[in-house]
């Protein structure tokens, strides 16, 4: 897949698409990021690969907190937190 970020324009062009929390763009134009939550194999995403690289883990925070709330996600915050903060530790 090539990404394109090309932000909330690229909306017009992939309608009923979730897009990355950052950039906005939809996920039929960017690779996403997965992130592994628990021992039972699930995962989340809620950046594209390109904006998860471009930021810290704190900032990252702020969008997988956000896309929790808005995407109505089951899974406990502490749960998400320490997933994102131990992905930080291996990518060192």
């Amino acid at each position: 897949m090539d990404d394109e970020r090309i932000g909330v324009a690229g909306q017009l062009k992939a309608p009923g698409y979730g897009h990355c929390e950052r950039c906005k763009t939809p996920w039929k134009f960017v690779e996403w990021h997965v992130t592994d939550i628990g021992p039972y194999g699930h995962g989340v995403f809620c950046l594209c690969h390109a904006c998860w690289r471009e930021t810290d883990v704190e900032t990252r925070l702020v969008y997988y907190q956000s896309a929790l709330v808005r995407c109505g996600w089951t899974l406990a915050w502490p749960e998400v937190e320490a997933a994102v903060r131990a992905e930080e530790a291996t990518e060192e």
